[in-house]
């Protein structure tokens, strides 16, 4: 919210503008303060008008970085799993396939349980049991063959 006062000191009105709480770290403040240099409230209310406008695109401009930040954030955090699970699984291409496999699996066992214990089978295949035995444990169900303790 904006608004103009007078400053106890001046003659002159002063505008206000609070910075939103999740953005007071980019801009270094918690509100937006200065004078108008106008006594006039007329002249006043119309500079406010303006220094509103500016502000609320530089809100909106600092809310696209924030949005970038978090994109490009999450980007490197999949990339850095990605190179472990590449260096855990010998290559790229066996860290995308334990992955591709993974979601496969899980999308399966949200169809039913009928998909659920054919994905499982599936996923035991003696092709992918070097990759299997690698992927995390899905939500306790046990998986074909596993001895249940």
């Amino acid at each position: 919210m904006t608004h103009s006062h007078k400053h106890p000191k001046s003659k002159f009105e002063y505008f206000r503008m609070d910075v939103p709480k999740h953005l007071v770290p980019l801009v270094g403040k918690t509100t937006w303060r200065f004078s108008l240099g106008t006594t006039d409230p007329n002249l006043s209310a119309i500079k406010r008008a303006g220094w509103t406008a500016h502000y609320k695109t530089e809100i909106v401009r600092l809310n696209g970085l924030l949005a970038d930040k978090s994109l490009q954030d999450s980007r490197d955090l999949v990339s850095r799993a990605l190179d472990f699970l590449a260096v855990r699984m010998g290559s790229m291409d066996g860290a995308i396939r334990a992955n591709l496999l993974l979601i496969t699996h899980q999308a399966r066992h949200s169809w039913g349980d009928d998909h659920a214990r054919e994905a499982d089978w599936d996923l035991r295949s003696p092709a992918d049991a070097d990759v299997v035995d690698q992927l995390p444990r899905m939500s306790g169900r046990p998986v074909p063959g596993e001895v249940i303790r």
